[in-house]
């Protein structure tokens, strides 16, 4: 991937992407889409994207949690979370299970 990559959108099976995100050497990267994946896990490495600004996930419906390690990316101000049945309830505010994990980022759209 480009140094310089600014903004990223997984569609589906992106292949090695879907499963790890390997940015050594992209520290620039502030938006990230991941929408209709089919794998019940985000992809690893979010930790290491620390110009993260905006992650959303759209339509993945097999989803599961969050990972731990986003609670490590403290540079993120929004979630987007729509249309994911199993992770939207796990990221309500204050009683859901992965509520922990985001409560640092600013601002949380759930839908």
């Amino acid at each position: 991937l480009p140094p310089l990559l600014e903004e990223l959108g997984l569609d589906g099976d992106a292949g090695s992407l879907s499963k790890s995100l390997l940015f050594k050497i992209n520290t620039s990267l502030k938006v990230l889409y991941i929408q209709f994946s089919p794998h019940s896990t985000l992809p690893q490495g979010l930790s290491q994207l620390k110009a993260l600004r905006t992650l959303t996930i759209l339509d993945c419906k097999s989803l599961m949690c969050i990972p731990d390690e986003l609670r490590h990316v403290t540079s993120l101000r929004e979630l987007y979370i729509t249309l994911c049945p199993n992770l939207g309830p796990r990221c309500k505010k204050d009683v859901g299970k992965d509520w922990s994990i985001i409560s640092h980022i600013p601002n949380i759209f759930i839908g």
